[in-house]
């Protein structure tokens, strides 16, 4: 398998469950199809293609390994209620589906119903209105990092039904009472290099998410890949820097 588990080692003692897990979490691919699938939709709202109003300074999420062990640690309670014991610059949303047999969880298919709570917001109110907190904390323009966590367990009362837990875990938090979801788009402030409005006051804007911050270079043209670190995503510029540093010791003791 080329992608290993993100949270492999993760220990959860077995007297400590709330239920009987069957599935493990959430590996390097979903993590890369969660990251990518919440930019796309922000950056589908940020540019203006929803119903909702232009943004600036709409950031690009990163990946958050903390924030990923926290919604693991939740998820393996198998509750749909939220983790009230979470810090309060934490933002959470939560998805529950029952399946019939033990399968890979949808994770675009969870997201998507998030993200169809636009469907109840009303853009000419200010702030977050009730039954569309998923969709305002997915796309709240504060927010800079994410992080999940999964399990698949057994149904208390039926031990053929399955029910799949999905927790993501933002921050900065979202859902501030009477605070806008995200700066708006000042059409008259254009940049004098590009002639456009000013998108990104904050971060670089990013090429890989149009409409978005980056929070660097590599995350603005998509290099940036959340579990590269795990040996299995090595990035061409890391090939670079290795060939440089075996060159220069080359140089110097040859």
């Amino acid at each position: 398998m080329i992608f290993r588990l993100l949270l492999l080692f993760y220990v959860f003692p077995i007297f400590l469950q709330e239920c009987i897990i069957v599935d493990k979490p959430f590996e390097c691919d979903d993590m890369i199809q969660i990251l990518e699938y919440h930019n796309d939709l922000r950056s589908k709202v940020a540019q203006g293609r929803t119903k909702l109003f232009e943004a600036k300074d709409m950031w690009a999420l990163k990946w958050d390994d903390a924030l990923a062990v926290m919604a693991q640690d939740w998820a393996n309670k198998c509750t749909l209620k939220p983790n009230t014991g979470r810090p309060n610059d934490c933002g959470e949303n939560i998805a529950w589906l029952s399946l019939t047999e033990v399968q890979p969880i949808d994770v675009e298919a969870i997201i998507e119903m998030w993200y169809d709570e636009i469907n109840k917001f009303d853009p000419e109110i200010k702030g977050i209105q009730g039954g569309t907190e998923h969709f305002t904390q997915l796309i709240w323009g504060e927010t800079q990092f994410i992080g999940c966590g999964s399990t698949i367990f057994q149904d208390k009362e039926d031990s053929k039904v399955y029910q799949a837990l999905v927790v993501c875990n933002y921050k900065p938090a979202g859902n501030f009472v009477n605070k806008r979801l995200y700066e708006l788009l000042d059409k008259n402030h254009i940049d004098e290099e590009t002639g456009e409005p000013v998108r990104c006051e904050k971060g670089i804007p990013s090429s890989r998410h149009p409409g978005l911050c980056a929070h660097d270079i590599g995350h603005a043209l998509g290099t940036y890949v959340p579990c590269s670190r795990y040996g299995d995503n090595v990035q061409p510029t890391a090939y670079f820097w290795i060939a440089l540093l075996l060159c220069g010791y080359i140089n110097v003791f040859f």
